[in-house]
C-alpha cells in the first residue's frame, strides 16, 4: 500500500464492518479521551479527524460531547452517521476546511498512511482548529517499541517512511514518528504538551500495537509557525 491519494479510502471502505470489532475495547484511548475532563466546562465541541468507523466519536458522544467526524471513507461515515449522534463528513482531512473552531481536536492512528511532509502539516493544521483554550489529542504508533522497535533500527532521524506493517488481514506502508519528534512538531504549532501517555493494546487480529497518546493545548490566539 503506497502513500497514493485513493489507496487510504479504498483500503478503509474494504474494511469498514471489521475495523470496530478489530480495535474496540482500547482501555489506553478511553484513558486519553477522559483526560478532556481535567478542563471541566470548557470542552463541548470536538473534532475527530479520521474518524474510522466511529470509536472514540461514540465514545465522546455517549459523554454528551458535540462529535464533528471526517473521514476520506464513504462507508465509514455512513457507520457513523447510522450509529453515532453527531455530524459526519466524506472529506480528505489534508483538504477540510472547517468554518468554526472547535473546542477540542482528536486523531486517533489517522495519520499514520500520510508521508511525514504531509503529518507535520497537518499537525500545523489541526493546531488552527482550536479554539483558544482548545485540547489537541493525537494517538499515534510508537515505533520505538512496536515490533521491538524494528522500523528505526539504523534510522538516524527521527521518523521513518515506507515501513510495511500487518494491518487487519493485509499490509500497510506507514510513516513512524518518535515521540520526541512529535512532541517536537506538536511545540512548534505552538500548543503547550500537557501529558504524554504509552499503551499497550491487542487487536483481536493483527500483531500487539503500542500506543503513544499526547495531549496539549492552545494557550494562545494563533498557532506559532515555525
Amino acid at each position: 500500500m503506497s502513500h497514493r491519494p485513493n489507496a487510504a479510502e479504498e483500503l478503509f471502505d474494504q474494511i469498514a464492518e471489521t475495523y470496530e470489532d478489530a480495535f474496540k475495547g482500547n482501555k489506553g484511548l478511553y484513558q486519553a479521551l477522559d483526560g478532556l475532563k481535567s478542563y471541566p466546562g470548557s470542552i463541548s465541541t470536538v473534532l475527530d479527524v479520521g474518524c474510522g468507523p466511529g470509536g472514540p466519536a461514540a465514545y465522546l458522544a455517549q459523554q454528551r460531547y458535540r462529535v464533528t467526524g471526517i473521514d476520506i471513507s464513504q462507508k465509514m461515515v455512513d457507520h457513523c452517521a447510522k450509529h453515532i449522534p453527531g455530524s459526519f463528513l466524506k472529506v480528505s482531512m489534508t483538504e477540510y476546511a472547517p468554518s468554526e473552531r472547535f473546542d477540542a481536536v482528536i486523531s486517533i492512528l489517522s495519520l499514520l498512511q500520510l508521508p511525514y511532509h504531509s503529518i507535520y502539516s497537518m499537525l500545523f493544521k489541526m493546531a488552527s482548529w482550536l479554539r483558544p483554550g482548545g485540547i489537541f489529542i493525537l494517538g499515534m504508533i510508537d515505533p520505538e517499541e512496536y515490533r521491538g522497535g524494528e522500523a528505526m533500527q539504523g534510522v538516524a532521524s527521527d521518523y521513518v517512511e515506507g515501513y510495511t506493517a500487518p494491518f487487519m488481514d493485509t499490509t500497510v506502508t506507514i510513516t513512524l514518528i518518535t515521540t520526541k519528534g512529535l512532541l517536537s512538531i506538536i511545540q512548534q504549532t505552538g500548543l503547550v504538551i500537557r501529558s504524554v501517555e504509552k499503551h499497550v493494546f491487542m487487536p483481536t487480529t493483527g500483531d500487539q500495537e503500542h500506543h503513544v497518546y499526547i495531549t496539549a493545548q492552545k494557550t494562545t490566539q494563533e498557532p506559532l509557525y515555525g
